[in-house]
């Protein structure tokens, strides 16, 4: 797949010329070895919707979900925004790697662009990038769904085990996802439960024909997509 980079150094660049944690108690995992081709469910005439198979076998309903008169109107909102799906890795003290998913998330141009989320302050990620002040933000595609659940913690053991990483200054590239920005940690704020973390932008890599993207919703992952036309 054709990828576009382009050096940021506190400018933005022209476009380019051509286009640990353990499993909660109603999961059990089931082979992965099945197609994960998404089922379609349509939405208007001009988008559609694909929900995507996440791995997980699910048997019956979340013990530990409360009834939906008594769920957090806040976190009932939240749900309601569709998100992307991204990771974040950096390094420990003694170079191990470190990586979390994050969901709540934007990016802002600028002369210095700056890409800012929600983190945990609780995580293993936020003790880690406290030291770095680096990180790598990935963006999942569709057929991502098991790197964005052992990074939300839904495995148990090492985060990193299986894949393909590649070493950098900012911390381990997941050589799967080409699509990733290398940044630096300029402020942190507090916000709720949550911190906001905001770094500089460095380094900018993306697909020149990018893949249908990761998007969470309501606790399920899907993926957007423009329906085809008939032709005329």
């Amino acid at each position: 797949m054709p990828v576009v980079q382009a050096r940021l150094d506190g400018h933005l660049c022209p476009p380019p010329p051509t286009p640990t944690g353990t499993r909660s108690p109603y999961y059990s995992p089931v082979p992965t070895t099945r197609s994960r081709r998404p089922l379609l469910r349509e939405t208007s005439d001009i988008d559609s919707v694909h929900t995507v198979d996440d791995g997980i076998h699910r048997i019956g309903s979340d013990p530990n979900r409360p009834p939906v008169d008594d769920m957090d109107p806040v976190r009932r909102l939240r749900g309601q925004l569709n998100a992307p799906v991204t990771v974040w890795t950096t390094y420990a003290d003694d170079r191990s790697q470190i990586g979390i998913t994050v969901s709540s998330l934007l990016i802002a141009e600028g002369d210095t662009p700056s890409i800012m989320g929600l983190i945990s302050p609780l995580s293993d990620f936020w003790d880690a990038v406290q030291v770095t002040k680096r990180f790598i933000v990935h963006v999942l595609s569709a057929d991502q769904v098991d790197i964005a659940e052992r990074f939300a913690l839904r495995y148990p053991g090492d985060l990193f085990e299986g894949l393909s990483t590649t070493r950098s200054d900012h911390g381990p590239l997941l050589e799967d996802v080409p699509t990733r920005a290398k940044c630096s940690v300029t402020a942190q704020l507090e916000a709720g439960w949550s911190t906001l973390l905001k770094g500089a932008l460095e380094e900018a890599t993306a697909t020149e024909d990018p893949p249908l993207p990761l998007v969470h919703y309501r606790g399920h992952y899907l993926t957007l997509g423009a329906r085809d036309r008939p032709s005329k």
